[in-house]
């Protein structure tokens, strides 16, 4: 699913999809050598964009969260969500520019109709992106909601934590265990503003902004 998606999407802030090869072809060693299939993009010369800015401290970091932003507006308008957005799912080309990849959990969002696709997420399809999860995904039905399911509300709420990454330096509620994190989402808390000595480039206005990305409403998100 993820490859059928992925060949479709054209746009200078989406990794571009090359095909599909398996891990033999490439050299790759697998558990018991089994081949497994593999997708195939263009090489990112600069890495994820959390290493690139521990490399890069003067990089302009709002431009970076333009070009994200560009790239979750192109998914979104041909009512894709994204799923998995986080810092480390953002690589930067030979250019500089920020772009989207890792679509492993990308689902349709909406069907023809604006109504959300019908998908229950899987234990699997949850792990390691806890602290960048919306509340509604966590708990559906206290929102509302029939069931887990990606939207282009919850990549919204990802996108607040992505700039909270990108102006601190920092990966959400850093320090925390998973579980730890998961409840002070439910108690509505989220991650402090970092102090003028750590932030960077974080003006009150951008601030604002990042409060309303991860705001518990979905319907209040920009």
């Amino acid at each position: 699913q993820e490859g059928l998606i992925w060949k479709q999407l054209d746009h200078r802030n989406i990794v571009e999809f090359i095909g599909v090869s398996d891990t033999n072809r490439l050299g790759i060693h697998t558990y018991r050598d089994r081949p497994c299939l593999c997708l195939v993009s263009q090489w990112m010369h600069g890495g994820n964009m959390v290493d690139h800015l521990r490399e890069n401290p003067e990089e302009d970091r709002l431009r970076l969260l333009v070009d994200v932003g560009m790239g979750l507006n192109y998914l979104h308008s041909l009512s894709i969500a994204h799923g998995d957005l986080k810092g480390v799912n953002v690589l930067i080309d030979q250019r500089g520019c920020a772009m989207l990849a890792d679509f492993g959990l990308t689902r349709t969002a909406y069907d023809a109709n604006l109504n959300i696709v019908s998908h229950v997420l899987s234990s699997s399809e949850m792990a390691g992106t806890w602290k960048w999860m919306a509340p509604e995904i966590l708990w559906p039905t206290d929102h509302g909601c029939q069931r887990s399911a990606y939207t282009i509300q919850s990549d919204i709420y990802a996108l607040g934590m992505v700039m909270y990454e990108v102006f601190s330096g920092r990966v959400p509620f850093e320090g925390l265990r998973d579980t730890a994190a998961i409840l002070k989402v439910y108690k509505r808390e989220r991650p402090s503003r970092p102090d003028d000595e750590t932030a960077v480039a974080l003006t009150d206005y951008l601030w604002a902004v990042v409060e309303r990305c991860w705001h518990q409403d979905r319907e209040r998100r920009p």
